[in-house]
C-alpha cells in the first residue's frame, strides 16, 4: 500500500485558494479557501465591534481548523491528518500561518488589481482617484508593473 510523504506538495497560491474546505460539520458542499477568507473579512467589516473573533462563523472556537485541515489534507504544509478522529497531528502551525498570510496577500493583490483595472477603465477621473492609494507616481508604476501594493 503506498504511503503519503510528509513533504508538502508545491502549489501556487491561487491553486491553494481554490481548494475546498468544510468550515462546518453540516456543510456538505464546502467552500473555497478564497471564499472562506473573503467571508471572514466581510463578517469583520459588517459586524464591527460586534464581531466575535472567538467564533466568527458561529461554528465554535475552532473556526480556523477548516483551513488548517484543508492545508494538511492536501499536503500543502507538513503534518498528518487523522481521518478517524478528524484532527491534525504533527503540524507546524508557524508554517500554516505563513501560508495563510501569503494567501491573504494574494487575495489583497487581486483586489488591488481589480481596483486598478476599474480606475483605468473609467478614464482620467479614475486615474486621478487611483493616485489616492499610492504615495507617489513611482509606487503606482511599481504596482502596475509588479502587481504588488506595499
Amino acid at each position: 500500500m503506498p504511503t503519503k510523504s510528509n513533504k508538502p506538495i508545491v502549489m501556487n497560491n491561487n491553486q491553494i485558494l481554490d481548494l475546498v474546505c468544510y468550515p462546518s460539520a453540516y456543510d456538505d458542499e464546502g467552500t473555497s479557501i478564497r471564499e472562506y477568507l473573503t467571508d471572514l473579512l466581510m463578517r469583520l467589516w459588517r459586524d464591527g465591534v460586534e464581531f466575535n473573533p472567538a467564533s466568527p462563523f458561529h461554528y465554535g472556537k475552532d473556526w480556523q481548523d477548516a483551513v488548517y485541515k484543508t492545508l494538511v489534507k492536501n499536503e500543502v504544509v507538513s503534518g498528518k491528518f487523522d481521518y478517524i478522529n478528524n484532527e491534525i497531528n504533527d503540524a507546524n502551525y508557524k508554517e500554516m500561518a505563513t501560508v495563510i498570510i501569503s494567501l491573504i496577500n494574494t487575495i489583497n493583490d487581486a483586489t488591488y488589481l481589480e481596483l486598478l483595472k476599474g480606475c483605468l477603465d473609467s478614464g482620467a477621473d479614475g486615474i486621478d482617484s487611483l493616485y489616492q492609494w499610492f504615495e507617489s507616481e513611482k509606487e503606482l508604476i511599481k504596482f502596475v508593473v509588479e502587481g504588488k501594493f506595499e
